[in-house]
């Protein structure tokens, strides 16, 4: 839950994405992390503040400008985020392969599932956005990932996503797959019993990854 504290962070960083002032953001989103941690500050105040931000896109009161700039502002702080997380522990850690299917660009909730996984000693097979079916099959074949997490973020017919589920569900019967984002929650098809749908990125943080 966000409390009042947290709330008065978001408001301050939709004034400084309004008014594009990079050095405001920077500095209030640092402040937050010294205080919270990293994770706790996606999930206590990133997190919410996106959500405002589709509420004021829908209202009219910002335009894409403003989301690009906050957008790429957040990917720089994930990026050192996941820059400071020491190697994957042990010998042979077990590795999860990381991507977002051809027609997807929406990289943001990947990048935060790439901090979650490597910062549990996890090796992380990071593909990112746009990936072509049949390269996600090449790179599994070649590398053996124990685990696969595919995120769907774009608006895309239900039916698409249960299909491209289903295609990539049966090359990979001996594999965990983790299916995210916010296209993914909803699905109701039947899904074999090695594909979880996780609900959110905590979810995941909480539920998911101490059991892998």
């Amino acid at each position: 839950m966000v409390s009042s504290g947290h709330d008065s962070v978001v408001d301050n960083l939709v004034v400084a994405m309004i008014e594009m002032d990079e050095g405001k953001f920077e500095k209030i989103l640092n402040n937050s992390i010294i205080k919270e941690g990293f994770e706790n500050t996606v999930f206590k105040i990133l997190y919410p503040f996106f959500e405002k931000i589709g509420l004021l896109w829908q209202a009219g009161s910002i335009n894409p400008a403003h989301e690009h700039f906050i957008t790429n502002l957040v990917k720089q702080k994930i990026y050192v985020a996941i820059d400071s997380v020491s190697a994957a522990n042990g010998n042979d850690p077990k590795k999860f392969l990381l991507f977002l299917p051809e027609w997807d660009l929406h990289e943001l909730g990947l990048l935060v599932y790439n901090y979650m996984i490597r910062s549990r000693g996890f090796k992380v097979i990071y593909l990112g956005a746009s990936v072509p079916e049949e390269d996600v099959y090449s790179v599994a074949e070649y590398l053996k990932p124990d685990f696969l997490l595919v995120s769907f973020s774009n608006a895309i017919e239900k039916e698409n996503i249960e299909d491209y589920i289903q295609r990539v569900a049966s090359r990979f019967d001996s594999r965990k797959i983790f299916i995210a984002g916010h296209q993914a929650v909803n699905l109701t098809c039947s899904l074999p019993e090695y594909v979880t749908i996780v609900k959110s990125a905590i979810h995941f943080s909480e539920e998911v990854l101490p059991n892998c």
